[in-house]
């Protein structure tokens, strides 16, 4: 019989690969849109063209503008963390 090979030492396991980020084309006008819609519900006074746009959308007069930017928030969060996946 010939020369018999011994099990080396273990092979550390590799690491899960991390996610790469993807830029599309339309991340920027979505990052845009984003960034518009906060500074519209953001501001001191709420353009009428906007009351119009959320009355119609909601289907009231008075939609909750705190809920709303709280979402926005949140897209622009993920955004900038750059931790969301396109579906």
């Amino acid at each position: 019989m010939g020369p018999v090979a011994t099990p080396g030492p273990a092979e550390p396991e590799a690491a899960a690969p991390q996610p790469v980020a993807h830029i599309w084309p339309s991340d920027a006008l979505a990052r845009e849109m984003v960034k518009k819609a906060i500074r519209a519900l953001s501001a001191k006074s709420i353009d009428p063209s906007v009351s119009a746009l959320l009355a119609c959308y909601f289907m009231t007069s008075s939609p909750n503008l705190g809920s709303i930017l709280k979402i926005f928030d949140e897209l622009d969060a993920e955004f900038r963390a750059n931790d969301y996946t396109y579906e």
